[in-house]
């Protein structure tokens, strides 16, 4: 986290403690365009044969992008969102977030059950309720269809990946940490060598399992980001480059061309792979992040560039990850704020 020199911070308190108690006091009475809502809740959304609850945090505004976010084993909706920073990103780019919460009567832990095949099919379990989540959205907020994406930590990650391989055509692209590839797992018992690497299954028989989720696609698939810890003790390291394989797979990607940085965004421990697909354009990033266990990368701090909050969940390594999926996703140009030099 940087902060401000002892000095400065004291300056910088004194002058906008007054003007934010002014400001405070006029947005009670006021709306200002395009600032997002709060989180809320919506109770009908549509079918829901996965019996999930849907949260939503939506711009005030028509034809913006939407986000999912997907949440970890034992975190909330309202959780994930605040600790990934997309709270504050969704202000800053104006988009709408849609963000699916685990009920415990479905699953004691809280997690999304991506080892559960019911709810991990076309029309079915939990993977059709945060469709329907997203048409719902789609529906009352007229949001632009071209800018659907999906992120998830863990169990939410797992899950995003269900999302992408089940609907290939609804989403733009997607960003998922610690969790592997589609298909590993059909039942609890399976879950756990699952996590380990430990399925058994090579590459071709990955990428089989998803295709045969739908054998007539002939579309593209979405583009993909994969965070991984490389001390992760709870998700195996090896599973990000094998989701990699799988998702170039699936786009029959032999060779493709690799482009390295080793200190991304000049961080170091941060390694990326972008793998380009025939048009030579970006399709599948593998962020590798040394000395770093099952956790979210965050940077709280006061700069644009700064958010996402510590926790059982959060490192703070001077990197938000979140705003780094944002660049992914093609929502910001850069992930430091351009500045006017006059």
């Amino acid at each position: 986290m940087r902060s401000l020199p002892p000095k400065q911070r004291i300056k910088f308190l004194g002058a906008t403690l007054p003007g934010l108690k002014w400001l405070y006091t006029v947005l009670c009475f006021i709306a200002l365009p395009g600032l997002a809502q709060e989180m809320r809740e919506i109770q009908k959304f549509g079918r829901n044969p996965g019996e999930l609850e849907m949260f939503v945090q939506l711009s005030a505004n028509k034809n913006r992008p939407l986000v999912v976010v997907l949440h970890g084993c034992s975190q909330s909706a309202k959780n994930a969102v605040e600790l990934s920073g997309w709270d504050k990103l969704s202000q800053e780019l104006d988009v709408n977030i849609v963000a699916p919460q685990q009920r415990f009567s479905n699953n004691s832990g809280r997690c999304f059950n991506w080892f559960i095949q019911e709810d991990n099919s076309l029309s079915k379990g939990e993977a059709h309720s945060i469709y329907e989540m997203i048409r719902h959205v789609q529906t009352i907020q007229q949001i632009d269809t071209s800018q659907v994406f999906i992120t998830g930590f863990s169990a939410g990650g797992q899950m995003a990946v269900s999302m992408l391989v089940l609907y290939p055509s609804l989403f733009t692209g997607g960003a998922v940490f610690a969790c592997g590839p589609f298909g590993t797992a059909v039942k609890s018992s399976e879950a756990l060598n699952a996590m380990k690497g430990e399925h058994g299954f090579s590459k071709e028989e990955l990428v089989q399992k998803a295709v045969q989720t739908h054998p007539t696609y002939a579309g593209d698939y979405p583009r993909l980001a994969v965070y991984q810890g490389q001390k992760d003790d709870i998700v195996q390291p090896v599973l990000a480059n094998q989701l990699a394989n799988q998702w170039l797979g699936l786009e029959k990607l032999v060779t493709p061309i690799q482009l390295i940085d080793e200190r991304v965004n000049g961080v170091e421990g941060i390694r990326c792979t972008t793998y380009m697909n025939a048009s030579n354009a970006p399709f599948v990033k593998v962020y590798e992040l040394k000395k770093f266990g099952h956790q979210l990368a965050v940077d709280p701090g006061y700069e644009q560039f700064q958010g996402g909050r510590m926790g059982v969940y959060g490192k703070d390594v001077n990197f938000w990850s979140a705003r780094q999926v944002a660049v992914d996703f093609g929502l910001l140009q850069s992930y430091f704020p351009k500045r006017n030099f006059k």
